[in-house]
């Protein structure tokens, strides 16, 4: 098969990466290095199969004849989506509407990574509350931007499930 990982040369893309390649498939890794590192791709460098895209999910994909795409995409650490808040909430929303367009286009099978901040505060203190998928959200003020965050990767949700 071949396969888009976008975000691919990220922490949990770069293994993702490594683990299609092992299974004999054409993967393709698109960054654009925001939090990922090409340190983190440098090994898959050279191995049949294995390409990797400087590009940015922000902006319109090229079509390619994928068969499954693996969104990854997104700054992912408290430290990253707090001191790139539109950076973040951009790829969380045109990003991800970008690589569903390319999906539709090109009949791919896609994962849409996400995060249990979607969950919202019902996650914090210790909250003995067992969560399931339609378990409701409750988010802190607008002013912090760990909600910023979450709200933008339950948009990416969103859009997966529209």
């Amino acid at each position: 098969m071949k396969i888009l990982v976008t975000g691919g040369s990220g922490f949990i893309g770069s293994h993702l990466c490594e683990a299609l390649i092992d299974l004999d498939h054409e993967v393709v890794c698109l960054d654009n290095f925001l939090t990922g590192s090409r340190e983190n791709t440098a090994h898959l460098r050279g191995r049949a199969g294995f390409s990797l895209v400087e590009g940015d999910v922000r902006e319109p994909l090229e079509s390619a004849a994928y068969d499954f795409i693996f969104h990854l995409a997104s700054p992912a650490s408290p430290a990253d989506y707090a001191a790139m808040p539109v950076e973040t909430l951009m790829i969380n929303s045109m990003g991800c509407k970008h690589v569903l367009d390319l999906a539709v286009d090109v009949k791919a099978g896609l994962f849409i990574s996400s995060t249990s901040e979607v969950y919202g505060k019902v996650m914090d203190g210790g909250n003995p509350c067992f969560l399931s998928e339609d378990t409701d959200r409750l988010m802190g003020s607008t002013s912090k931007r760990r909600w910023a965050y979450a709200c933008s990767k339950a948009l990416d949700e969103f859009l997966g499930l529209a």
